[in-house]
């Protein structure tokens, strides 16, 4: 009788091993569509950011020299936005312009700078270019 209880132990024990198994197997394949959320979150707050550049552009005359110039007031214009909020990677968003192009951008899932610039977004950056 006892060899009974203990072949039963085994039953439960393999069969939360296996359930252990997909769980984490369920964990891995869902970060697709996380990582995919987060990346669009990015390309909309850098489309946003895109449009209030070009905003305080057309009203200032000038580009910001920083995302920060957006939350103060310039003359009579802005602030444009009460804050720049940080990547869904938890890093601020990357700023750079020319005197006749901009790109806003964050560095992605992998947080490395890629060399983006106001002509180009480069692997692995998510940004928007403006003019």
């Amino acid at each position: 009788m006892k060899k009974h209880g203990f072949a039963l132990s085994l039953d439960v024990i393999a069969y939360i091993i296996v359930i252990l198994i997909l769980t984490a197997f369920v964990a891995v394949k869902s970060s697709g569509p996380l990582d995919s959320a987060r990346s669009d979150k990015a390309y909309a707050d850098t489309a946003n950011l895109g449009a209030l550049i070009s905003q305080y552009k057309l009203e200032v005359g000038t580009y910001p020299t920083t995302l920060s110039d957006l939350t103060n007031t310039e003359g009579q214009y802005g602030p444009w936005i009460s804050k720049i909020d940080k990547d869904p990677w938890g890093d601020s968003y990357q700023y750079k312009y020319t005197d006749k192009a901009f790109i806003v951008y964050s560095y992605g899932p992998d947080k490395i700078d890629n060399g983006s610039s106001a002509v180009e977004v480069k692997n692995g950056d998510i940004g928007f270019i403006g003019k």
